[in-house]
């Protein structure tokens, strides 16, 4: 082998300090990156399940939330009492006035036994359509799985 291959084969197998201070960085970003991205992952996640809440809360209680819409809406001292009639030991304590013709009335309660849920009353008839418990919705089930971490 000439002078000129065996010095062209020294320099090529050597790296420059430059060389080794980045690649050295490089690796170091890519190990945190793998130690970044399931945490990236989960506050990603449940960033989306707050952002979106209405959403959520829309495909998951359809049959709640929204009622055939009517001429008239019922006073809202008549639609707290059509739910407090089917919760009698309960107490209001909020109203959401629907904020469509074709939403229902949200009536917040706290039952005796202190569970907080929220009832969905048809302002034009003032039917009862359900209830959602407050505690066991999408939102706190997120909380009491991220505080058990």
């Amino acid at each position: 082998m000439s002078e000129s291959a065996t010095a062209f084969n020294q320099t090529s197998t050597t790296q420059s300090p430059g060389n080794r201070f980045y690649r050295t960085v490089w690796r170091w970003h890519f190990y945190a990156g793998l130690f970044v991205i399931p945490f990236m992952l989960i506050l990603a996640a449940t960033g989306i399940i707050y952002l979106f809440k209405p959403q959520l809360d829309t495909a998951m209680y359809h049959n709640l939330m929204f009622v055939q819409p009517g001429i008239t809406a019922l006073p809202y001292t008549e639609q707290v009492q059509s739910a407090q009639n089917v919760y009698p030991d309960a107490t209001v304590t909020q109203i959401t006035p629907n904020v469509a013709p074709d939403r229902s009335t949200e009536v917040s309660i706290a039952t005796a036994n202190e569970r907080n849920l929220m009832v969905f009353v048809n302002p034009y008839n003032g039917q009862v359509l359900g209830d959602r418990n407050e505690v066991n919705n999408l939102q706190r089930s997120l909380e009491r799985f991220m505080a058990s971490y």
